[in-house]
């Protein structure tokens, strides 16, 4: 489905719309045919491929054309949707959980500008099997809004009812019920065994005990805390070089072998970083777009012909981020 024609002709009616999708490649696509198609309306584009600088900049820009009045489309990842104060007239949502489309609903009309804000949510294609997640907050979320829906062709539904908001988190959570446990492998836990039994009573690790101990002493917190992964895929964080001032951080950072200044550099640094998955580097690292600053200190730094001011970081270098990738 294309999302760039109803975007435009939301922001023709409402003034300016929200764009928030559940992938960058969806972002950038879309943003890509505002653009194209969108003459006389400013674009922006937001991912976690830029910086947290570059993101504060494209929202501060955003923030002064809205002020002003001026057409303005934001198409964005859900990064938008943590406490970002920001009013646009409309909003599109794909499709994601009911707290998602919420969170981007609250970036519609925020500030009252008018009697009511015009939210759509829509469904993109199926996402890969990496985001499973969120593939189940889509479909839990889909059976809600099908259950629910007035009649019509818009098939208008109240998410302020907290009725729809806990049948949306009771069949999200019925769904996972297995996840629920946090199930761990014999690599970490040495059985298969679940981070819940090993941190209540861990029967599993005390079966074979002719005594079992009391159930307060029973609990296995060092190993548990070893197998707990927050994020399951860790992500290493390279510094770019957005703007003159990142450029020149870059270029001290490689000429400081005070270890103390380096601290202080790389406190500043945090603001012109970008996190990236093991595969992104793997393929920065093959076509030597990264470098260390220093030989023997692990802080990467990335070429810039592989950071854009519209895109952020891209693997593939911005010379090859043309609109016919859309």
């Amino acid at each position: 489905m294309k999302v760039g024609a109803p975007a435009i002709s939301e922001t023709r009616r409402a003034g300016s719309c929200l764009v928030v999708v559940n992938t960058k490649r969806e972002a950038l696509s879309i943003f890509n045919e505002c653009r194209t198609r969108g003459i006389g309306i400013a674009v922006s584009h937001l991912s976690t491929s830029m910086c947290p600088a570059h993101r504060l900049k494209i929202l501060d820009d955003a923030k002064e054309r809205l002020k002003q009045g001026a057409p303005t489309i934001c198409v964005s990842t859900q990064l938008i949707e943590a406490g970002v104060d920001i009013s646009f007239g409309s909003a599109i949502r794909a499709l994601a959980g009911i707290d998602s489309i919420a969170q981007a609903a609250s970036r519609c009309n925020r500030h009252g500008e008018a009697d009511l804000g015009r939210v759509h949510v829509i469904n993109l294609a199926r996402l890969p099997k990496a985001l499973r997640e969120i593939r189940l907050a889509q479909e839990a979320a889909e059976r809600v809004l099908d259950e629910n829906a007035g009649g019509g062709e818009s098939r208008v539904v109240d998410l302020s009812d907290p009725r729809l908001t806990a049948l949306y988190f009771r069949y999200y959570f019925f769904d996972r019920q297995n996840d629920m446990d946090y199930p761990v492998g014999p690599d970490k836990a040495e059985r298969d065994d679940t981070l819940l039994n090993m941190l209540a009573e861990n029967k599993l690790a005390v079966s074979g005990r002719p005594v079992p101990p009391p159930v307060s002493l029973r609990q296995a917190f060092q190993k548990a805390a070893d197998a707990f992964e927050a994020i399951d895929a860790s992500t290493r964080g390279v510094i770019v070089p957005y703007t003159p001032e990142g450029k020149a951080l870059i270029g001290e950072l490689c000429a400081a072998f005070d270890l103390s200044k380096q601290f202080k550099l790389l406190k500043r640094a945090q603001q012109f970083t970008v996190n990236v998955f093991p595969h992104v580097l793997n393929e920065l690292q093959r076509t030597h777009a990264v470098h260390e600053v220093q030989e023997g200190t692990g802080i990467l730094h990335l070429d810039q012909r592989w950071y854009s001011d519209d895109f952020g970081l891209n693997i593939e270098g911005t010379e090859a981020m043309g609109f016919e990738d859309a």
